[in-house]
């Protein structure tokens, strides 16, 4: 900590960031003179702050120079003019260089006395121009006379390789295979993986982990592996001795040969369909077709990376769509998961919209257009959260690829930059981090590690503003090789799409639209941390006999519970738990097991408030024995010779006795139990004994389908369509358990749980009355603590429990919690709402009445301030103020919102800055208290805090 403390604290030392390529005065091929830039002051409890910072983003559409040598195009100047203008220079032409050799030659030949030279000197420097445009051509971004080199495609960090472990146990079973996300897990020889085994993951993911064996059914959990400690996973496969249920590894792409084109049926239809676009999870294919369905965007799904896909989909608003791309964002105000389609139509790129799956894509927006309609627009690519936009146009003939950038997704899109992309077209991977070409013996690649960024510039009224920066991509490197029979690639459309493991390829077999095929690149995921395991030994599962204990009591004060570093709310809420085994015994189809565990629990302790879920559940147990009703005597209204299916195959009716349903193939009879067949099997027999507008009968079959570890969301929601208003009660129902499991958490003050499962919510059931009620839910915990407030402040806010300070500035002052605390997690958001704004959380605050929490040992301070764009140090957002830098400065810029989470245990401090971790530390300035009040600084102002949760943890930990 400084020695020499002010009167509101101490002093800080001036710091200018470097801000690479920044030149004020602009343009040219040379830096010109740099000028000194305003002296500005950021005030921090008494500490002097000189820096030069970026100007805000723009709010308006401004003219930007490209980085990549080539010019920006207003949206008013022509298209043709522009691209056809001499003197600027182009990606591919090398810029400012080949023209100064052009304007030299011009010169000379003014000359006759040097003609004679010329002629022997013309071979010698053309070879060396074109070694120099070669070179030049490297350089692919250029900012205002600072050259950036096109990265080496070694160079370029790959996705991290954190992993976590997952160890996976079959109970009562030997032999499983195991495999990861559809994927057969290898050992060290290259051998399948058999359950025991420990695996090694990708741990920023969620994976799928599978174990299968003949005469069982295939058992799938979803599991999360950290890289601190080892997930556990415990199968119990139930028999399948007929082989009726499918298993992934049966599925017909399972063992499909590398670089064997098949049709993709049934999406190809008579008319043409082209330029396909594979979903981040590879089970949905956007694509465009003239074929017997309404020409434009179409959309098929299907089950698993192995499985064809479905009938497809007609999107309406597209039918003079082409090249679709797809982007899922989570809006950040409400939480809710909105796709955005974006594709190109008749000089214009447009965007459709649809807020939930169940939604038909509405809206047509305009999202970049060419008034004069004067060429072809062959593609289109949104991405990076909405913020960056690629097309294609077609000029004089040739493709030209242009980029455009925005700040935020209310604003349009800023001046478009043309840009060269490696392989012509964008064929970019779902991040925009790869770009894919195909010269027919070769599927490359080419990366970078960030799309564009803001820097620092003039718009086109000369006013300070941040313009879009686009980074370029190395130079190609192979993937795979490999011989793609009927690729003939196009110069003008994308034509084919590559899967984000890059295990698969889909392409068109012309340029502008034929049939669609599918083609497996390799075998195993070829991107990203590819799975791999070990045998370890089985685990014992003998019963355990565990000693009677009295009913846990309610929330302890935290004076040492449990063990060290034991927290009772750690503990799953009992129904969570309940909730857990019941849909686990209802995807058994065990349900009366499932009947009498929640019958049990009805008045037990721990369940007091989850009597009306508990109900729930029961209602949801005869709803599908209601359906198997149904199902039975559709079985008992066949008669011989009718067919029904088995899977995928069909079956002559013989008889129905007994509970088996008895079919016949040819001259065999198979005889199946209806309790153990397929659920598309079991629906198509309960079908024939319900009407459609039936809709209790509906909700029935829902609630099968929901229960089933196989079933189809897609089903689910058509049933709740058929159902109409008793769909809705379903759905609210479903919502009703988030809320329910919401409210028990924050009952136990736990407060971070009980958020999670209103994120659930909101994103299941946006517009459900759970959801408006889970509003009212949460607005009321940031009410829990009642602040002090210390000083003249007057602190605002347009919600109840924000908390602004204006833009003076006001000496010792700030919000004091009402308690001390030693361990503790704290959240909430903030925004800086002034140049030169600044705040922050200071905590173990332990002498107030002596002491204010900024002077010297009186308290450490988490530092919050409008320092976007600026390098990490000791007084930046994120950072143990004055003692220690964040990893990354993560600050937004200046009145967007940014989350802040800390945690504080013993001498461990984490903390995180917009869900990122950026600093972790070590508290051992002894002078400091072990435990104090928690402050948020108000002196500076121009800051604003709200969603405040102090979550207090044990003494133990």
């Amino acid at each position: 900590m400084p020695s020499e403390p002010t009167a509101d604290g101490p002093a800080r030392p001036s710091k200018k960031p470097v801000i690479p390529g920044w030149n004020e005065e602009g343009g040219g091929d040379a830096p010109a003179p740099r000028k000194r830039p305003a002296r500005r002051t950021n005030v921090d409890a008494g500490r002097s702050r000189n820096r030069r910072r970026p100007a805000p983003p723009p709010t308006t559409d401004a003219v930007t120079e490209s980085p990549t040598d080539v010019p920006f195009v207003a949206d008013d100047e022509p298209v043709s003019k522009a691209a056809s203008t001499a003197s600027e220079p182009t990606a591919s032409s090398g810029g400012g260089f080949s023209e100064r050799v052009r304007s030299a030659w011009s010169g000379l030949l003014a000359r006759p006395m040097l003609l004679t030279g010329i002629v022997v000197a013309v071979p010698l420097l053309a070879l060396l121009g074109d070694y120099f445009l070669r070179q030049r051509g490297n350089a692919a971004a250029v900012a205002d006379g600072e050259q950036i080199d096109r990265p080496d495609a070694d160079s370029v960090e790959r996705p991290s390789k954190r992993t976590g472990l997952v160890r996976v146990y079959v109970k009562d079973g030997a032999g499983f295979a195991v495999l990861v996300n559809g994927n057969s897990v290898k050992d060290a020889a290259g051998r399948p993986l058999l359950a025991p085994c420990e695996l090694e993951v990708d741990a920023r993911e969620l994976h799928r982990v599978t174990v299968a064996k003949e005469g069982f059914r295939d058992a799938t959990k979803t599991v999360s592996a950290s890289s601190g400690q080892a997930a556990e996973l415990v199968f119990e496969p139930i028999p399948d001795p007929e082989n009726q249920f499918p298993s992934l590894t049966d599925a017909p792409w399972f063992d499909l040969e590398v670089g064997q084109p098949v049709a993709l049926e049934p999406v190809n239809t008579p008319g043409p369909e082209g330029d396909p676009f594979f979903t981040r999870d590879g089970l949905g294919l956007y694509y465009t077709s003239d074929g017997a369905l309404s020409g434009g965007v179409l959309y098929a799904t299907r089950s698993s990376p192995f499985e064809p896909f479905d009938e497809p989909t007609s999107i309406p608003l597209t039918n003079d769509a082409m090249s679709p791309s797809v982007l899922t964002l989570e809006n950040p105000e409400t939480g809710q998961i909105v796709t955005h389609l974006a594709f190109a139509a008749k000089s214009s790129v447009r965007s459709a919209v649809r807020e939930n799956v169940l939604d038909d894509f509405t809206g047509r927006d305009v999202l970049r257009a060419d008034p004069d309609r004067i060429h072809e627009w062959t593609t289109a690519r949104l991405l990076e959260g909405g913020f960056a936009l690629y097309w294609t146009e077609i000029e004089n003939g040739e493709p030209v690829t242009y980029f455009s950038a925005r700040e935020r997704l209310t604003l349009p899109f800023q001046s478009k930059i043309r840009v060269e992309v490696p392989g012509g077209v964008p064929r970019l991977s779902n991040d925009a981090l790869r770009q894919y070409a195909y010269d027919g013996k070769r599927l490359q690649r080419a990366v970078r590690e960030k799309v564009f960024e803001w820097r620092p510039g003039k718009d086109q009224y000369g006013r300070d503003a941040m313009k879009p920066y686009h980074l370029p991509f190395s130079d190609l490197e192979t993937v795979v090789e490999i011989e793609i029979p009927g690729l003939d690639l196009s110069d003008t459309r994308r034509q084919f799409c590559v899967s984000e493991d890059e295990q698969w390829l889909v392409f068109s077999d012309k340029g502008a639209g034929g049939d669609l095929y599918v083609v497996r690149l390799q075998v195993g995921p070829g991107w990203g941390v590819v799975p791999k395991g070990r045998s370890i030994p089985d685990k014992d599962f003998s019963p355990e006999i565990v000693a009677a204990r009295e009913p846990e009591e309610g929330m302890r004060p935290f004076e040492g519970v449990g063990k060290p570093g034991e927290d009772p709310r750690e503990k799953p809420l009992p129904y969570t738990e309940h909730r857990r085994e019941f849909t686990e015994l209802m995807a058994a189809r065990e349900y009366a097991k499932a009947v009498e565990a929640t019958r049990g629990r009805i008045g037990e302790p721990g369940f007091e408030g989850a009597t009306e879920m508990l109900e729930w559940d029961l209602d949801d147990v005869e709803r599908v024995r209601r359906f198997w009703r149904n199902a039975e005597q559709g079985a008992r209204s066949m008669t011989p010779g009718d067919e029904f299916s088995n899977g995928s195959v069909d079956l002559e009716f013989v008889e129905f006795n007994g509970g088996l349903v008895v079919g016949k193939l040819g001259d065999k009879l198979y005889p199946l139990q209806l309790d153990a067949m397929r659920y598309g099997d079991v629906v198509a027999l309960a079908d024939l004994a319900i009407e459609k507008d039936d809709t209790s009968a509906q909700i029935d079959v829902a609630t099968f389908l929901e229960y089933e570890p196989s079933g189809v969301e897609r089903a689910v929601d058509a049933r709740l369509k058929l159902a109409g208003r008793q769909g809705g009660d379903f759905v609210e129902r479903i919502a009703g358990r988030y809320l329910g499991q919401a409210k028990l958490e924050f009952d136990r003050d736990n407060y971070l749980p009980g958020l999670d499962w209103i994120a659930k919510l909101r994103k299941f059931a946006p517009a459900s009355d759970a959801a408006y009620d889970a509003d009212e839910v949460e607005a009321g915990l940031y009410l829990k603590m009642q602040w002090e407030n210390v000083g003249k402040r007057q602190w605002a806010g347009t919600l109840s429990g924000e908390y602004a300070a204006g833009p003076d500035r006001e000496p010792n002052s700030y919000l004091l919690s009402p308690k001390p605390y030693s361990n503790f997690e704290l959240s909430m958001e903030f925004k800086v709402t002034a140049e030169n704004g600044s705040g922050g959380v200071y905590f173990r605050y332990g002498d107030p009445a002596r002491l204010r929490p900024y002077e010297f040992n009186a308290a450490y301070k988490i530092q919050v301030a409008n320092d976007f764009g600026v390098e990490p140090d000791p007084f930046c957002t994120g950072a143990l103020f004055s003692e220690q830098a964040p990893k990354k400065n993560l600050a937004k810029p200046l009145n967007q919102w940014n989350t802040l989470r800390m945690k504080v245990v013993g001498q461990k401090l984490s903390v995180w800055v917009n869900e990122e971790l950026v600093l972790e530390s070590n508290l051992d300035n002894t002078r400091i208290a072990s435990e104090g009040r928690i402050a948020l600084d108000g002196i500076t102002g121009g800051v604003t805090y709200r969603k405040v949760l102090v979550i207090e943890l044990p003494r133990t930990f």
